[in-house]
């Protein structure tokens, strides 16, 4: 018997029958799973105000992938929390304020490491924040925050640039099949940072939705050259592995051209696969022109929609400066309860 986390690259010798030629896979815990794993860590804490099942019922949906070890460590740290405040008790608010430690690293406030400098850069890491939370609130297909802040973190012990703002969006325990309206949603509320800065502050972009920008291109090439989604190319699945390289260009983030790694002999078992593309150039340039009609035509929606939703935008943005933390209930209070969408 032997476990590992990294199945994907055993060596066939390994796993073939008469040896290691029984697999179980033991997976995270999904959200009843979590539930009841809070529930054993709560009983030796002292709670205040919510009863134990609330707040294990409400901590599993706010920490999508976590592990046991990882629930413990985050109702260690609302501990933690608590004790310096000086309480006698724990709170949500310390078990939230544990989670965003845990998910999103340190708070980087006092200067160096990333933390806002100025009054202007935090007013647009807001406008960028309140921008992705009202485009999410307002569409179908995309979450939205179940917290949002205007301070900057990740930038500690481990000497890397903290993230200016930081926001946390549920995330599915598995997959789920996507329609092409939801993938646009969710491409458009992915945008919504950029196209905030773009409304707001008369085109005067920058550098703070690049990892959105990145998610946008990873989902428009999924429409075109995996999903068949495109009207391009039909049903067809033209994928081929993914390459970690990448050079930016206007809304779009171009993948680096494939290499075989079939003549590598560092590469074992099933990482021994060939990388070559399934397509020929004038296809993939033909991939490319969609993929940026896609996502400009998603950016201009984006943009009609923050225009046309500016209030709700700089509502959000005000109260987010004021309080530099917001969560989900703090949004229903500006933005009224989300629409059925016809549900």
């Amino acid at each position: 018997m032997a476990g590992t986390n990294r199945a994907d690259i055993l060596d066939d010798a390994l796993t073939r029958p008469g040896r290691f030629d029984r697999r179980i896979r033991v997976d995270k815990p999904d959200s009843e799973g979590r539930n009841e794993i809070f529930l054993v860590h709560l009983k030796g804490l002292a709670i205040d105000g919510n009863a134990p099942a609330d707040i294990a019922r409400r901590l599993a949906g706010l920490t999508p992938g976590f592990s046991g070890a990882d629930i413990s460590n985050l109702c260690n740290e609302a501990t933690i929390v608590a004790a310096r405040r000086k309480a006698d008790a724990v709170r949500m608010d310390d078990f939230e304020r544990a989670t965003d430690r845990i998910v999103g690293g340190l708070e980087a406030r006092n200067g160096g490491g990333g933390s806002i400098a100025s009054g202007a850069e935090r007013r647009l890491t807001a406008y960028r924040e309140a921008g992705r939370a009202v485009a999410s609130w307002f569409l179908e297909g995309a979450d939205p925050p179940l917290r949002l802040s205007v301070v900057p973190r990740g930038g500690g012990g481990g000497g890397g640039a903290a993230v200016p703002g930081y926001s946390r969006y549920p995330s599915d325990d598995a997959p789920r099949p996507r329609t092409y309206r939801q993938i646009l949603d969710a491409m458009m509320a992915s945008l919504a940072g950029r196209a905030a800065e773009d409304v707001f502050f008369d085109g005067q972009i920058t550098t703070g939705s690049y990892d959105d920008l990145r998610r946008v291109t990873e989902n428009a090439y999924g429409l075109v050259r995996t999903y068949g989604m495109s009207g391009m190319n039909g049903g067809t699945n033209s994928s081929s592995s993914s390459s970690s390289s990448s050079s930016s260009l206007g809304q779009l983030s171009y993948a680096a051209s494939s290499i075989s790694s079939d003549d590598d002999p560092h590469r074992h078992g099933a990482e021994r696969r060939t990388n070559r593309r399934l397509y020929s150039e004038a296809t993939a340039e033909a991939m490319d022109v969609e993929v940026r009609r896609i996502v400009d035509d998603a950016y201009g929606r984006t943009c009609d929609l923050l225009s046309e939703k500016t209030g709700e935008v700089e509502e959000v943005a005000r109260l987010l400066l004021r309080k530099e933390t917001m969560t989900r209930d703090d949004l229903e209070i500006v933005l009224g309860r989300r629409p059925p969408f016809g549900h």
